[in-house]
């Protein structure tokens, strides 16, 4: 049976002269205290203020992590303190180029200082030769080579081979340790959680007794939505939670155009709820204006600092009001599985209320150019799917020049950057060459786009983090090749 679904909206500026019951006219006082009447300003009901909140918490930090998700049972690796967290689950090895082999070099002497790389910049050079094939080849320190040679044979046979004297080994061990230290940072070779075969960084965290697993992570940043709970004790061995708890004076919660409760009170003149336009099926905007208008003053918030980077659960909430009155409120998702509605989860987890999660991630983090940007998609013409690397700069295959002679071709040719896709019993997707090779299941139609970026930000100490990173979007939809088989042209 058809239904038909009618809205109804109340403007509060008339079109017509014939409503001047929509306007809000001024007369005496005494009417103007009717008018208030009539709305309903003057009528009380549950008029009880909140005196105070008494808050309980548990708050446990995130000490754990491992790549990928974890089992009931792991133990997990230690986080270190103050890396975001997308340093560590985002990180993979990037090439070393020439430049920055002479650029290790160069630092290294400069670490030596003026006296030290006089006496030993030459036996470096010998020992240490940079062959880039360009001018830097013979002329620069491959900073590189040190620093793998001194993480397998250690600074005394580095010594050895450059013959330091005894006098000059205590100012050459600090500078290369000074060296190593900065090579680690600018050049880590640790891998975290990316995983090409399925386009993704998946990895798990541990805090205290909860354990939370990030299962379709794409690289990017890491936020409380990110996240969902999982069995397991990640954390085992770590600090407990710590208890808390706070009594303050609750604050009406406010916000910029929110509109006054007071009928007579003016509002600010830069937000007009009146003129809001919105169609009859426009609901998200609707609901702004039901919410801004309704209910916009029935909210207190309690203000809860939290450090990044832990798991927060509230277990009490008490309010304690101007009539005497102590209520008991449980978390909002409890209240309405009660009342039978849908829970409200927003910043919550399914079984878990009461939950916040602040993951230690960065605040902003500075993307560098793209220094791989592949499209996998899908292509129903031609049966097949795609990885195209979109960086390429090679030319597309030259058309045949028009003539009267027909040709008979197996099939047309496809561009260089375009890699075709197939399938194998394994349910994978792989390239002939096997440079690519992905799971089915994660290339949906409209196809996903990775690009590899260089990565800068600043951890919780405000100590600078380098590293280097894939992030997956979705793609554009499906594609055409323009591959075609039996071609007759």
């Amino acid at each position: 049976m058809g239904s038909l679904t009618t809205w109804n909206r109340l403007e509060p500026r008339t079109r017509s002269a014939t409503l001047p019951g929509l306007a809000a006219r001024v007369a005496d006082p005494l009417w103007m205290i009717g008018r208030q009447g009539q709305l309903g300003e003057l009528t009380g009901s549950d008029t009880a203020s909140p005196l105070a909140v008494h808050l309980r918490y548990e708050i446990a930090p995130i000490t754990h992590w491992r790549p990928d998700i974890a089992q009931p049972g792991d133990a997990g690796l230690p986080r270190p303190e103050g890396t975001p967290i997308e340093a560590l689950v985002d990180r993979v090895p990037e090439p070393v180029r020439p430049r920055d082999r002479a650029h290790g070099g160069r630092r290294l002497l400069t670490l030596l200082g003026p006296t030290l790389s006089d006496r030993y910049g030459a036996a470096l050079r010998r020992e240490f030769r940079l062959d880039s094939g360009d001018v830097l080849s013979g002329r620069a320190v491959d900073g590189a080579e040190v620093r793998a040679q001194l993480a397998l044979v250690g600074p005394e046979e580095v010594r050895a081979r450059l013959d330091v004297t005894t006098n000059d080994a205590g100012g050459f061990d600090a500078a290369a340790e000074a060296f190593a230290t900065w090579w680690d940072r600018h050049h880590p070779t640790a891998v975290g959680a990316w995983q090409p075969r399925r386009l993704a960084a998946p990895f798990t965290v541990g805090a205290g007794d909860m354990t939370l697993g990030a299962p379709d992570h794409r690289g990017g940043r890491v936020d409380w939505y990110t996240f969902d709970v999982i069995e397991g004790t990640l954390a085992a061995g770590g600090p407990p939670p710590v208890e808390g708890g706070l009594t303050v004076l609750p604050t009406q919660l406010s916000f910029p155009g929110m509109p006054f409760a007071r009928w007579w009170q003016f509002e600010h003149g830069t937000v007009d709820l009146g003129r809001l336009e919105a169609a009859p099926d426009d609901l998200g905007r609707l609901l702004l204006a039901e919410f801004c208008l309704i209910y916009g003053n029935d909210f207190f918030f309690v203000p809860l600092t939290l450090r990044a980077g832990s798991v927060c659960r509230i277990t009490e909430l008490e309010v304690h009001t101007t009539y005497g009155e102590v209520v008991s409120i449980p978390p909002a998702a409890v209240h309405d599985k009660k009342k039978g509605r849908m829970g409200w989860a927003m910043f919550q987890f399914d079984g878990e209320p009461g939950v916040l999660v602040l993951p230690p991630c960065s605040v902003d983090v500075l993307d560098g150019p793209a220094t791989a940007d592949i499209l996998f998609t899908r292509d129903e013409m031609a049966n097949l799917a795609w990885a195209v690397d979109r960086a390429s700069t090679e030319p597309p295959p030259a058309s045949p020049p028009p003539d009267s002679v027909l040709r008979y071709r197996l099939s047309t040719p496809i561009p260089p950057a375009w890699q075709p896709l197939l399938p194998t019993q394994s349910g994978t997707l792989e390239s002939p060459s096997g440079e690519h090779v992905l799971e089915a299941l994660e290339l949906p139609r409209e196809g996903r786009r990775t690009t590899r970026h260089a990565r800068h930000a600043r951890g919780e100490d405000g100590a600078a983090h380098l590293w280097t990173g894939w992030r997956t979007r979705p793609g554009r939809g499906e594609s055409s090749s323009g591959l075609r088989y039996d071609d007759l042209g």
